[in-house]
């Protein structure tokens, strides 16, 4: 297919290069910009001396580093923090840290939920006799989901479950579960680091490195760095994916993949190199050449879309490379499965794995405490779908009914559950339906932890930092530990945690309070196993014929499904993105002719179990027979700024079982599409 710089204008700037001749854009951005200062809910602007403080976020999912202003000692802005091992930038969403503590989606008081259904205004102390008295009701059959899977929350939520009797915590889907998932088979011991920045060439599969896999703040300063303007870039970087997003756009070339096919398009290059005599020293080596040889590049073309040639250049590409590095993922950073992250960490295998790391991951400082690997390794998926009944939930900074796949079906698992709590800053689509909401800090008015987020290619710890006093809020790891008071062994306030997290590590607690952050070298990867029978189960899954396939893109301007969209960054959102409450779903132009449609029609995109209505964009920067679906639209809940703004796309999702791994997937998606 084609696609030049014009179609990706066309996408990027939307209606608006069409009307730049017109003066309406600007007086329609005269009246938000007017509209935007008169916010009923914005602070007044404090006074007093300008200070800075040095924290890492705990908001963004890259971690990066942020320098805080301070006026009068109330933030009002944070910064980048350009000597930050994980920071040299901001994200849009970090951006907007100090402006969501003012946001009128904030929990302000704790909640309970009256006989009426409605929720009332309680005091601290009802709301902890409330969640006491709701938990012991459950005795042992108590689960519980967490948003956090870098922090030593963990420690407490497993712990604190333990000492009760249950083994039931959950993370929130991503990336770095497939992942682990993955490193786990194959015989690792920590968790997959990547060197990205001593490489000289990355492929990046899917893995939308720039915008939401990984330390992607991190990344796009690597990326940055390597491309001084004027010169020969330092580093080649190729994207292989079915929407040129913004990765691809800045990529040296983009490879368009049929959605789904990344575990097809790996073993293809797989195939070739071992057919060019390179090896690894894995005790499956011969079996794993011999899988390979029903990957020829025909078959690959049929599967992923991909010419045999192009096949070949990627191929010749790594091989020039002295320390090449091929990163695999999803583009919504979560759902695709750890087969294809298994068949990439193979194929590195195979160049060498110069870059590949074996990041240490700190053991449980709590007596029965789990360590984050033996909870990565359950599948939260797979556990909704065999209906789950439990007595008693817990959600801390989770929102499964608006994230999960068939959100549908979460939403009527949190109604059939007699009690369940919602430990949240805002109120999200799952802490609408509970019993208990309790206002959680955000990261810039607590103290917690990061331990090496999915990506980082060395042992990473630092601490989010409180730079504001807040007194209606509580941490609700406190909370967890105060009603575990004399059980267990537990410790009575959570900074006791972190402590024995630093000392565990070998870091300065009191540097890491001071801003600083502890870093220290991963070693390389032992002998790993290349696992051919469970790739080969993993690909003869993706033989299906799909008459349309889902492509979700995702961009952090868009928050998380705990934050929603950040007013900050509603300016963000193009006209040809969202118009109103319509969203838009883009096909080229040669899939909008087969099915008889044009740019601006209404249309009804349907799944399995649910559907969405949106507006055509053709845009020729996506795979024929695929349809791009905007991540963090279609919100029920939080503010007027994310509230019925366009359309969930994970009511499309239906997951099943990944063939091999066992793991859910639900990135092999067909929908259709008609036009209303």
């Amino acid at each position: 297919m084609g696609f030049d710089r014009r179609a990706f204008l066309k996408f990027a700037g939307g209606a608006g290069a069409g009307i730049a001749v017109s003066p309406l854009p600007w007086k329609l951005l005269d009246d938000v910009s007017i509209w935007s200062q008169n916010w009923s809910w914005i602070p007044a602007n404090p006074r007093g001396e300008t200070t800075y403080e040095l924290t890492t976020s705990k908001l963004c999912p890259s971690a990066c580093g942020l320098k805080v202003r301070l006026t009068g000692g109330m933030p009002v802005r944070a910064l980048g923090n350009p000597d930050h091992p994980l920071g040299g930038g901001l994200s849009a969403l970090a951006a907007a840290e100090v402006q969501l503590m003012h946001s009128p989606a904030r929990v302000k008081t704790p909640l309970r939920r009256d006989s009426g259904g409605n929720f009332i205004p309680i005091g601290w102390e009802e709301a902890e006799e409330a969640l006491a008295g709701g938990l012991d009701a459950a005795g042992a059959d108590i689960a519980c989901v967490s948003g956090d899977e870098t922090g030593s929350g963990l420690d407490v939520l497993s712990a604190f479950l333990g000492e009760r009797g249950s083994d039931k915590l959950y993370l929130m889907p991503s990336e770095a579960q497939s992942a682990a998932r993955a490193w786990r088979l194959m015989g690792g011991s920590g968790q997959p680091g990547y060197d990205l920045e001593s490489s000289d060439f990355i492929l990046a599969v899917g893995a939308n490195v720039l915008e939401s896999w990984g330390t992607f703040i991190r990344n796009r300063r690597i990326f940055a760095a390597a491309r001084p303007h004027g010169e020969e870039p330092e580093r080649g970087f190729v994207y292989a994916g079915p929407v040129q997003n913004n990765s691809a756009a800045v990529a040296d070339s983009w490879i368009p993949l049929k959605p789904g096919s990344e575990l097809i398009f790996i073993l293809g290059l797989a195939a070739i190199l071992t057919q060019r005599g390179l090896s690894a020293a894995a005790p499956d080596f011969a079996s794993f050449r011999e899988m390979l040889a029903g990957f020829d590049p025909q078959k690959v073309y049929a599967l992923t879309g991909v010419s045999p040639q192009t096949l070949q250049n990627t191929a010749a590409a790594l091989l020039r490379a002295d320390r090449p590095l091929v990163l695999a993922g999803s583009e919504c950073n979560q759902g695709g499965g750890a087969a294809q992250i298994l068949a990439a960490l193979a194929l590195n295998l195979l160049l060498g794995g110069r870059c590949l790391r074996d990041i240490p991951l700190a053991r449980p400082v709590l007596p029965a405490a789990e360590g984050r690997q033996e909870v990565q390794n359950r599948d939260l998926v797979a556990y909704m779908a065999q209906k789950p009944n439990p007595q008693a939930l817990i959600l801390y900074e989770a929102n499964p009914v608006y994230a999960l796949p068939d959100p549908e079906s979460a939403a009527v698992a949190l109604r059939n559950t007699p009690f369940k709590v919602s430990f949240s800053a805002f109120m999200d689509e799952s802490s609408a339906l509970c019993d208990l909401v309790l206002p959680m800090p955000l990261g810039l008015e607590r103290l917690d932890d990061i331990e090496s987020p999915y990506g980082c290619g060395k042992v990473f710890y630092a601490l989010s930092r409180r730079t504001l006093e807040t007194a209606d809020t509580r941490h609700g790891m406190d909370i967890l530990l105060r009603l575990s008071a004399g059980r267990g062994g537990l410790p009575a306030s959570y900074r006791e945690v972190l402590e024995a997290r630093s000392a565990a590590l070998g870091a300065d607690h009191s540097a890491l309070e001071a801003g600083e952050v502890f870093e220290a070298k991963a070693p390389a990867p032992g002998r790993l196993m290349l696992l051919p029978e469970i790739l080969n189960r993993a690909a003869e899954s993706k033989n299906s014929v799909i008459s349309l396939a889902l492509a979700p893109v995702q961009k952090i301007a868009l928050g998380t499904a705990q934050t929603g969209i950040p007013p900050f960054n509603v300016k963000t959102i193009r006209g040809n993105e969202l118009s109103g409450a319509e969203m838009s779903i883009f096909i080229n132009s040669a899939t909008a002719y087969s099915r008889g449609l044009r740019e601006g029609d209404r249309v009804r995109l349907a799944g399995k179990h649910g559907e969405i209505r949106a507006r055509v964009l053709i845009f020729e920067g996506i795979v024929p027979d695929a349809v791009g679906v905007p991540m963090g639209f279609g919100h029920t809940a939080l503010d007027v700024f994310s509230r019925n703004k366009g359309a969930n796309a994970t009511e499309l999702f239906t997951a099943t079982p990944e063939a091999g791994t066992g793991f859910t997937l639900w990135n092999q998606i067909d929908v259709s599409i008609v036009k209303i």
